[in-house]
């Protein structure tokens, strides 16, 4: 995919390779920078960044999950938006398949990754990470899988709930940021 100075979301959303890509289509340095995604299954972890995002739902139907927040949830549509504060954990839902435009800070910064327990919805696993040295597809990829390798990170330490591994059937960050950095090569930016 190519990042440009002008850009059809739905064209750049068709080279998406699965979901919640958070492809950046707009040229590097471009703050806040535009990440595209083509969502068909739930995001699996709560992000937490320390910049302020903004969702645009362009298509389908999703849910917004904010844990901490006094909102708690937000059901969005094709044309709704959505702020999300630095700080706040969020995990999108796609209800529909769904396209999506983030608006992130650039360059990145720190962010975690982060599960919750679904019996008592205590925090179970944190990864933290700083975008702004390494890729957010490549930190992600890396948080799923330590996650994924250890019963014991996927154990609630309040009730002893464990959780089931992070399901990564349609998740391609790892060819997402080779795209990326075959750009960045080819002077597409990145």
């Amino acid at each position: 995919m190519e990042r440009r100075k002008a850009t059809n979301v739905y064209a750049a959303a068709s080279g998406c390779l699965g979901s919640h890509d958070d492809f950046p289509i707009m040229p590097k340095g471009t703050d806040p920078m535009s990440c595209v995604s083509r969502n068909r299954v739930p995001q699996p972890f709560f992000l937490v960044s320390e910049h302020d995002q903004v969702l645009l739902l362009f298509s389908g139907k999703s849910r917004v999950e904010l844990p901490g927040s006094t909102l708690k949830e937000s059901e969005l549509k094709a044309g709704e938006a959505l702020y999300i504060p630095a700080g706040q954990p969020s995990r999108v839902v796609p209800l529909t398949e769904s396209v999506q435009l983030k608006w992130r800070g650039e360059p990145g910064g720190w962010e975690a990754a982060v599960w919750y327990c679904s019996r008592c919805h205590q925090e179970v696993f944190v990864k933290e990470f700083n975008t702004a040295e390494q890729l957010p597809q490549e930190c992600y990829w890396q948080a799923c899988q330590e996650f994924n390798a250890d019963a014991g990170a996927r154990t609630c330490a309040s009730c002893g709930a464990v959780c089931d591994p992070a399901e990564l059937s349609d998740i391609h960050w790892p060819e997402v940021a080779q795209d990326i950095r075959q750009h960045s090569a080819d002077g597409d930016a990145a």
